[in-house]
C-alpha cells in the first residue's frame, strides 16, 4: 500500500495555511479590545506563551514536525516502489536533512547582511534530527520506545545540568538544543504513521491514536504539576514534547476520522492542495508575505487596511493569493520536493 494518506495532506495543509497567514493576525486585532474576554482569549490562542503553558499558536510547530514523522513510512514505501535500495534511500534521507538545515539557515539570514549560522528555524530543527528518526523506521515498538525514553531523559539532563549550553539561545529563548527533544515529537509521529500504515481496522487505529494522545497528556501534566519538568515550548522541554504530542495525536485522529473514515475528502480539498506542496507554501509564506502585504496596502487603499480589522483583511488576502499559487501548481502537477 503506497497510496497517500489524505488526512495527512489535509492536516499539513491546515498547518501551512495557519503559518502563512500569521494566524490571520488575530493577535494584533485582539489588542484593540483589551476589555473583551473573548478577544483576550483569541489573542492568547494566536500568540506564543511567554514561557510556561500552551496556546493554539504554540502547537503549530510541533504539529508540523509530528507530520514529518507520520510521512516517513509513506515516503519510504514510495521510494521502495520505485525500485530504490535501502542504501539509496538512506543517502537521499541524509541529503534531505542537509537541505532542510541549509534552507533553515537561509531563511534565518534573509534580513541579515551576512549568513547567520543559527539552527533554530523549524526546517533546520527538522533537518538536524530527521535522519536519526528515519533510521528508527521499522525497528519495532520496543526499540522506538527505548529511543523515545533516551531522547527525553538525555534532553532533560542537558536542560538541568548543562546551564551554559542552554543559555546559548536566540531572542525569545529558542536554541539549537531544541532539536534533541523535538526528535521525540518526530519519532512519535513516525510511530503514528506506522500504526496507520499497519494492519487493523480504521476504528481500532483511531482509538489507538486517541489513547496515545491521552497517555502523552497524562505523563506531561504529571511532570509539570510535580515541577519535575515544566511545560515550556520555547526550550522544548521533554514535558512539552509529550504535551504537544498529545494534541497532535488528537488533531491527527480528528482528521483521520473525518477524512479517511468518513470519506469527507471534498471538504478538505483546499487543505490538500496546500498539504501536497507544504515546503513550497512554507517558503512562500516566509519570503513573500511581507511583500504581498506591502503591495496590498499600496494598491488596495489604506482606508480598508488601517482600521481595527485591517490586519485581518490583509492576512486573508495574503492567504488567498498564496493558496491560489499552490492551486496553480497543483493543477500543473508541480510539487516542490526535497
Amino acid at each position: 500500500m503506497t497510496d497517500r494518506l489524505v488526512s495527512l495532506d489535509a492536516c499539513r495543509g491546515f498547518v501551512m495555511l495557519m503559518l502563512a497567514s500569521g494566524g490571520l493576525s488575530l493577535r494584533h486585532v485582539a489588542r484593540n479590545f483589551p476589555d473583551s474576554a473573548v478577544w483576550r482569549f483569541v489573542g492568547y490562542q494566536f500568540d506564543h506563551c511567554p514561557w510556561r503553558g500552551c496556546s493554539l499558536w504554540d502547537l503549530i510547530q510541533p504539529l508540523f514536525m509530528f507530520m514529518v514523522g507520520v510521512a516517513i513510512p509513506w515516503s519510504y514505501a514510495s521510494r521502495k516502489a520505485k525500485g530504490d535500495s535501502d542504501l539509496r534511500i538512506l543517502l537521499h534521507t541524509i541529503r534531505r536533512s542537509l537541505l532542510l538545515i541549509l534552507l533553515g539557515v537561509f531563511l534565518s539570514s534573509t534580513a541579515s547582511e551576512h549568513t547567520r549560522w543559527i539552527f533554530t528555524n523549524v526546517l533546520s530543527q527538522i533537518g538536524l534530527g530527521y535522519t536519526f528518526v528515519f533510521l528508527l523506521r521499522g525497528r519495532g515498538g520496543k526499540t522506538q520506545f527505548g529511543a523515545l525514553a533516551a531522547i527525553l531523559v538525555v534532553s532533560w539532563s542537558l536542560f538541568v545540568h548543562v546551564t551554559p549550553f542552554v543559555a546559548a539561545a536566540t531572542e525569545g529563548g529558542y536554541q539549537t538544543l531544541n532539536f534533541v527533544p523535538s526528535m521525540a515529537t518526530m519519532l512519535l509521529g513516525l510511530m503514528a504513521g506506522e500504526l496507520l500504515r499497519g494492519p487493523g481496522s480504521a476504528q481500532a487505529k483511531l482509538l489507538r491514536l486517541v489513547g496515545a494522545g491521552a497517555a502523552c497528556f497524562a505523563v506531561a501534566i504529571a511532570a509539570d504539576l510535580g515541577s519535575v519538568c515544566p511545560i515550556v515550548k520555547r526550550i522544548w522541554t521533554p514535558s512539552w514534547a509529550l504535551f504537544s504530542a498529545g494534541w497532535t495525536f488528537w488533531i491527527l485522529a480528528a482528521f483521520y476520522w473525518f477524512v479517511d473514515i468518513k470519506g469527507r475528502t471534498k471538504f478538505v480539498f483546499p487543505l490538500v492542495v496546500v498539504g501536497m506542496n507544504s515546503i513550497a507554501m512554507y517558503m512562500m509564506g516566509q519570503l513573500m508575505t511581507g511583500w504581498i502585504r506591502q503591495m496590498v496596502r499600496i494598491h488596495g487603499g489604506r482606508g480598508w487596511f488601517d482600521g481595527v480589522f485591517g490586519p485581518l483583511y490583509v492576512s486573508v488576502i495574503v492567504l488567498v493569493l498564496l493558496w491560489a499559487i499552490c492551486f496553480w501548481m497543483f493543477r500543473r502537477k508541480l510539487f516542490l520536493k526535497i
